[in-house]
């Protein structure tokens, strides 16, 4: 059986703090990336692999996903997807335009994997639960 985390959308629902928590998170999740994103890349001594940057952005928006499905539970989940994705991409485009980064449609894929692996866990993890309470 699967026991309610505190975490499921009518949890938070009922729970204005904690709804509160999780979109001071999501913003600052959403500043922290675009800081990230745009700040001058410093020269490193080794360059890491290049699979690695894209693990990176995967993971950051996988991470940005979850923080804004918990902070805005009512919201239309294709939506939301949706923003993250068009945000991921935005903020590649306006990486062409700084000084030390460039414009990767690689990236760009990544930043949307990482949404579409989240969302898809959040919906399996949703119907398990809607399942176990049957």
């Amino acid at each position: 059986m699967v026991t309610n985390s505190g975490l499921e959308p009518e949890v938070l629902h009922s729970n204005p703090a904690a709804l509160r928590r999780w979109r001071l998170l999501a913003a600052t999740a959403l500043g922290a990336v675009l800081a990230v994103s745009l700040l001058p890349v410093p020269e490193l001594p080794l360059r890491p692999p290049e699979a690695t940057d894209k693990l990176v952005h995967v993971a950051m928006y996988a991470a940005l996903t979850w923080c804004h499905v918990k902070a805005y539970p009512r919201c239309n989940q294709l939506v939301l997807g949706a923003s993250l994705i068009g945000y991921g991409a935005l903020i590649e485009v306006a990486q062409g335009y700084s000084a030390s980064r460039t414009t990767e449609f690689g990236d760009a894929l990544a930043n949307g994997a990482g949404v579409l692996i989240m969302a898809a866990i959040l919906a399996l993890h949703r119907a398990r639960a809607r399942r176990a309470r049957l």
